[in-house]
């Protein structure tokens, strides 16, 4: 895993792991190591970035909204 920058306080400090609900269905979860931001990704719902353009773009979501979040370039759009 390598760490990426955070869309919230921009520190390289942002992971994933797996996470295991009631049902058994794994997902994907994001969490900032410096400020304890946390996001759940949705895997199926990838798209070539629009700003950079040779990233993947995977669609976060958290307790306050629902955003399209690149890995290369760290960019954030809003849904």
């Amino acid at each position: 895993m390598t760490l990426q920058i955070c869309p919230i306080c921009q520190e390289k400090e942002f992971i994933w792991y797996m996470s295991e609900d009631e049902a058994g269905q794994e997902t994907t979860m994001w969490r900032c190591m410096a400020c304890n931001y946390g996001a759940q990704e949705d895997e199926q719902l990838e798209r070539p970035c629009q700003h950079c353009k040779d990233g993947m773009e995977s669609q976060l979501t958290d307790l306050h909204r629902v955003y399209w979040w690149c890995y290369r370039c760290h960019r954030t759009t809003n849904i």
